[in-house]
């Protein structure tokens, strides 16, 4: 299939959609936000907040697509966020590695999805100009213990400028 301009909204949609339909969440477990740290009272016990990352057009490469497109190079981050105290005090082995709660286990599900995702149009064109790619994992606690993980995943595209 040929490659067709895309927009973050499109992208970012389809991101959010592909870990709902692949993790079985609903809307309360898995959403777009600009703040990857949203604490929301959520009834799941891990979140997956979708989070755009800053990026960079490439000048050079407005290849043929005149001031109808820019090449983006962003990205974009997965948090999963858990709000169960599985571990004493201190301790985080539970947290990390539980087969069904820990962090560990949900962000190998979130690569097994998203690695896999290529964005296409609804005429099956692709919407990236390389495949998305994972680019780094940070752990983090917050107060009360609450866990954090957040993966970042690199995208780049042509943005459609067109109205």
């Amino acid at each position: 299939m040929a490659r067709d301009k895309c927009n973050p909204i499109t992208l970012l949609s389809a991101v959010v959609d592909r870990l709902r339909a692949a993790l079985t969440l609903d809307e309360s477990a898995c959403f777009l936000s600009l703040d990857p740290h949203v604490k929301l009272h959520s009834p799941a016990d891990l979140t997956y907040v979708v989070s755009p990352l800053s990026g960079s057009f490439n000048g050079a490469m407005i290849d043929g697509g005149g001031d109808q497109q820019v090449t983006t190079e962003t990205g974009f981050t997965v948090t999963i966020r858990s709000y169960q105290q599985l571990d004493e005090a201190g301790h985080d082995a539970a947290t990390l590695t539980d087969t069904s709660l820990g962090v560990l286990q949900a962000c190998t599900q979130v690569l097994q999805a998203l690695t896999t995702l290529e964005p296409k149009d609804g005429d099956g064109n692709e919407l990236l100009r390389d495949q998305m790619a994972p680019t780094g994992y940070e752990f983090g606690k917050d107060g009360r213990d609450k866990t954090h993980l957040t993966l970042a995943f690199s995208t780049v595209f042509d943005w459609d400028l067109s109205v």
